[in-house]
């Protein structure tokens, strides 16, 4: 009876080879599942994070508009170019915004531009470029209003509940997804605001006020836009004859070497818009960049909440019986991962521990 089972035993045992070949397969199968797992993350993640950005809901479109092209761009050239038009050609403004203004920029330059008319002309637009950024400046309160995230997420929700409908906004996961990327943008605050600003600004105020470069940017971009505000206003009946009759004699083409000419303050005005519309073409896209760029180095100092989870590696099983649970194990087999991964089973020890006993004859 005992040899019987003893030979049953023999029997249902596989043979030494077939352990160790099993075993191995076990292991590299093991091996390989936190590999593909990770592989398929890392492929999803970036289709999954294209799809998030992907819908843009048309309440952020209409919030978009108001922001940038409404307010810092619109509202910007009205309040610069007119805090402009104030400063150098009002009494008031003249005797205690420009002539100290101008007076700075000649101190600036004078090491720079030896010539006294060349001199006259870089601090003349250097005074023109401030006045038009201190005027723009006035509309960074209300940017930090619309560009803070909880008046934001207000304005879009309440704008896209009256396009989409409240129902189709609480039951789609487009909407929830779209909000939640605006939550997690950078934060854009003063400090963060005013460093992006003067980033800009510094390199192009020292374009302005050197009459060589200026002289170009005059003929190619801001006579061209003064040229068509110009006809624009006066085709539909524009046309201020107090301000086309009075105005001054200056260089009208931005070179020293040329007579000056008289300027109506009519197009004084439109040379400043051209200046400002200009220049707020380059500037827009520098600053932002700059902007999103140092809100993502904190330079205000706050961070935002991580609102995603860290993509982990998963993982490995702790057994081959957990990771393939219908799998029939040898009994007093050891599994590959059964031990630390430091303290490795050998194929000889595998071969040894899986090695049945020698039946005992009674």
């Amino acid at each position: 009876m005992s040899n019987n089972n003893s030979i049953d035993n023999k029997t249902a045992q596989p043979s030494p080879a077939a352990i160790a070949a099993s075993a191995s397969a076990e292991s590299l199968s093991a091996a390989k599942i936190p590999e593909e797992g990770l592989e398929k993350e890392s492929a999803l993640a970036p289709a999954e994070k294209d799809k998030k950005h992907e819908f843009v809901t048309t309440g952020e479109k209409i919030h978009n508009e108001i922001t940038y092209r409404g307010v810092d761009f619109l509202l910007s050239s009205l309040l610069g170019v007119g805090f402009t038009y104030w400063a150098a050609k009002t009494k008031y403004g003249q005797e205690h915004y420009s002539k100290p203004v101008i007076n700075f920029f000649k101190a600036v330059l004078k090491p720079v531009l030896h010539n006294e008319k060349t001199l006259e002309e870089g601090a003349r637009w250097g005074n023109m470029f401030t006045s038009i950024c201190l005027g723009g400046t006035a509309i960074i309160p209300p940017m930090i209003v619309l560009e803070n995230k909880k008046v934001k997420d207000k304005i879009i929700r309440g704008l896209d509940k009256k396009i989409y409908g409240k129902e189709k906004i609480e039951n789609d996961p487009k909407f929830e997804e779209a909000y939640q990327r605006i939550n997690d943008e950078p934060v854009q605050d003063f400090k963060t605001g005013m460093a992006a600003r003067f980033t800009i600004l510094v390199p192009m105020i020292m374009v302005t006020t050197i009459p060589a470069a200026n002289k170009l940017m005059l003929k190619y971009l801001y006579k061209p836009i003064a040229k068509s505000t110009k006809w624009m206003a006066e085709t539909i009946g524009i046309k201020p004859a107090k301000l086309i009759a009075e105005g001054e004699h200056v260089l009208v083409d931005g070179d020293p070497n040329l007579p000056k000419q008289f300027q109506s303050n009519w197009d004084f005005i439109h040379t400043t818009f051209g200046l400002d519309a200009g220049l707020c073409i380059i500037y827009s896209f520098l600053h932002e960049y700059a902007y999103k760029a140092m809100a993502k180095l904190g330079i205000s100092g706050k961070k935002n909440e991580d609102t995603t989870a860290t993509l982990q590696p998963p993982k490995p099983p702790e057994s081959i019986a957990m990771a393939e649970p219908n799998e029939k194990r040898f009994s007093g087999m050891p599994t590959a991962t059964s031990k630390k991964p430091s303290q490795a089973i050998s194929f000889t020890e595998k071969l040894r521990i899986a090695e049945p006993a020698s039946p005992s004859i009674h």
